[in-house]
This record gives structure tokens, C-alpha cells and sequence, in this order.
């Protein structure tokens, strides 16, 4: 059952991405005010705690998502892939990718395996409602847990944008999907190299 949910997100992605202009970068807004990611304690795939303080000294691309999402969530992490591995490739730019899972219960079980099809160094971190709040408003982002179906089966709604968190732990811009990778890379460093509180961080 697992390895077809997967199967299934892979589709996904190749569906949606021919469905959508991959290649076209919507807009990265940089904040001329970085705004600080509030104190919050989730846990990972893995069972360990994630707060505020393992943001600190990485770049950090995050999203919010959930693991049975059939479409947004696989989409998004696609593409923070790519745009990770072309930070790092032609810039020396290393970046984590952040995904926090906002359905706990279906997520628990299957995050570890979920976000390690996207790479290794994809974290995947969840709580509950009132743990993930602090994270999820001061990132600027949102979801809505739909009423269960007669089977019991729900869907959420989510935010499909992702921010850039510096090693200081402030998100420093917001991304939105789809993304072009070189382009979006581009901007992305450039705004490094501009700054002189960012730019001791390039490797």
C-alpha cells in the first residue's frame, strides 16, 4: 500500500507538471523586513525534536503540506528539489528543504519514507494543531481540514507557496510555484551576495 501511494505521488508530479508551465517562474518576493520564525517545538519522521534553533546556520527552503496530498505537496517538493540542487550545483549554495506536514495522524507513520523520496536532505517535521500554529502564521501560511466523507476520508487546504529561511532564522522570501530553477536560483543568490548579514553564509 505504501509503495503505491508513492507510485501514485510520482504521477503526480509528472501529470501536474505537464499540466502546469513548469518553466515559468511566477514571482520570488523578497522582504525588505525579515521576519523571525517564532519559537516552536515539532517533531520529526524520526521521532526527534525540531525547533527554531535547528534552523539556525542552514538555509532553509519550507512548504507546508500533508503526505496523501495528491497533487500541491508532491508538486512543491519537486520543485524545492530542483531548485535546491541548483543552488548548490552552480552556486555552493546548500540548502535544506523544510516540509511541515500538517496532518499528524496520516502523517506520523509514513513521513520519514515520504520525504526521503524527495532527497536526503529533505526533513519532514508535524504536530499538532496548536503546536504547528506558532510555525505555519509567522511563515504567513495557512491550511483548513475538510469535514471527513461518509468513509472517513478528508482533504486539506493548504498554501502551496514556500519561504526562504536564512541560517538566522528569518524568512527572507517568499516563493511561489511553479518555479524555473536557474532563474529562481539566480535571484536567490544575488540577494546572498547583496547582503552583507547573508553573504558570510555562501559556502
Amino acid at each position: 500500500m505504501l509503495k503505491q501511494s508513492f507510485l501514485s505521488v510520482f504521477l503526480c508530479i509528472f501529470l501536474f507538471g505537464l499540466g502546469s508551465n513548469a518553466n515559468a517562474i511566477d514571482k520570488i518576493t523578497f522582504l525588505s523586513n525579515p521576519a523571525k520564525v517564532s519559537n516552536f517545538e515539532l517533531s520529526t519522521g524520526t521521532g526527534e525534536i525540531f525547533t527554531q534553533k535547528e534552523l539556525k546556520g542552514n538555509w532553509s527552503l519550507m512548504t507546508i503540506g500533508f503526505t496523501s496530498c495528491p497533487d500541491i505537496s508532491p508538486f512543491d517538493l519537486n520543485n524545492l528539489k530542483t531548485l535546491s540542487k541548483e543552488l548548490y550545483s552552480k552556486h555552493a549554495l546548500a540548502t535544506d528543504i523544510i516540509l511541515v506536514a500538517v496532518d499528524p495522524d496520516r502523517d506520523k507513520p509514513i513521513l520519514k519514507e515520504y520525504v526521503e523520496y524527495f532527497g536526503d536532505n529533505v526533513i519532514g517535521i508535524t504536530g499538532s494543531d496548536s503546536e504547528l500554529a506558532p510555525l505555519i502564521e509567522s511563515i504567513g501560511a495557512s491550511y483548513s481540514r475538510k469535514s471527513p466523507d461518509a468513509n472517513g476520508h478528508y482533504m486539506i487546504n493548504h498554501t502551496a507557496f514556500a519561504v526562504l529561511v536564512s541560517p538566522e532564522g528569518e524568512v527572507v522570501a517568499r516563493i511561489n510555484p511553479p518555479i524555473k530553477a536557474k532563474e529562481a536560483a539566480v535571484e536567490i543568490i544575488s540577494m546572498v551576495h547583496t547582503s552583507a548579514q547573508y553573504a558570510q553564509n555562501v559556502l
